[in-house]
């Protein structure tokens, strides 16, 4: 059974609904689970199939400019502890969440895929 990760650690979040008002979101697929929580799964992987209004929000900002220079931010972070993965306790994890952030978008508030 695949569960979405519930924000039980630092580095996890969950889904926020995003509503469409002006400026850019920064958006990262959800990450699924093969078991009931993080302690009972063995594996996990950024999800991208659903839609984006389904993503996760990572934040609102005012200019893609902005929206992109921590879209940058956070993958630098996700590839420094991805090249760090063998001393995890949960080395799929940090794969997981790496792969998220590489494919992380970020998009205008209007945009009409959010709906």
């Amino acid at each position: 059974m695949r569960a979405t990760i519930a924000g039980v650690l630092l580095l996890l979040a969950v889904p926020v609904p995003v509503s469409a008002t002006a400026g850019w979101y920064l958006l990262s697929p959800i990450i699924a689970l093969d078991g009931d929580s993080v302690e009972k799964s063995t594996s996990a992987k950024a999800v991208t199939d659903p839609p984006l209004s389904q993503w996760h929000h990572e934040g609102a900002f005012d200019s893609a400019r902005e929206c992109n220079a921590q879209r940058e931010r956070n993958w630098q972070k996700d590839f420094a502890l991805w090249r760090e993965k063998d001393k995890a306790s949960r080395p799929w994890l940090v794969e997981a969440f790496f792969m998220r952030s590489q494919a992380a978008v970020c998009i205008a508030s209007d945009d009409p895929r959010l709906k």
